[in-house]
Order: structure tokens, then sequence, then C-alpha cells
């Protein structure tokens, strides 16, 4: 995201930096129904992942007012991106932090077990 925001005026650079963060956009949510069907268990999956997608619907209404206000507070596209791309950044983090969490515990021998 943050260099799409760099990336100027040109018509063919735009659309050169346009399609990568479509494809990483739409992989990042398609994934997340993935892991909410992951998280949670058969009895709460539905209102589980209903509840995750109800979030991320919501940030993605109030995402461009975010942007506006960020704009009309005297922000530069540069920095407005990358204030908009830090939650992104933060979810990254967390998941793969998850991911190293679950995979430590299943390295882990099975000790007590007869």
């Amino acid at each position: 995201m943050n260099v799409f925001a760099r990336v100027g005026t040109d018509r063919l650079a735009l659309i050169g930096a346009a399609a990568p963060v479509g494809v990483f956009f739409n992989s990042g949510g398609v994934a997340f129904y993935a892991l909410l069907a992951e998280a949670f268990p058969a009895e709460l999956r539905g209102r589980g992942i209903g509840f995750g997608v109800g979030v991320g619907r919501a940030g993605a209404a109030f995402g461009p007012a975010g942007a506006g206000a960020l704009f009309a507070a005297g922000f530069t596209l540069p920095s407005t991106a990358f204030i908009m791309s830090l939650g992104s950044f933060v979810s990254a983090l967390i998941l793969l932090w998850l991911f190293c969490q679950k995979k430590r515990s299943l390295e882990l021998p099975l000790v007590g077990r007869l």
C-alpha cells in the first residue's frame, strides 16, 4: 500500500502498483475466513465467523472516513497510506506470533500419555 501511494500519477505505474495491492488485500480477506473457521469450535463457528466478518466490514466502512480525516488534517498521501497500513501490519505480526505459538505447541512431546 505504501508503494502504491508513492507511485505518482503515471497511469501505467498506478495500474502496475494497484494489481499486487488488490491481490494481497483480497488474499488477506479470504485467508481470514479460513483462519476464523479454524479458530472457533464447530458449535460457535457461524457466530465467530459472522462476528469476524462484521468487524472487517466495519473497518471497510470507517476506513475511508479515517483517511479523509487524515487528509483534512493536512497529512500527505504517503503519510496517510503509512498510517492506514499500520493496522494490517499489526495484524500480520499477531498472526505470525499465533502461528509460531501453534507450531511450537504441536512440536512439544506428549508427556504423561500412556
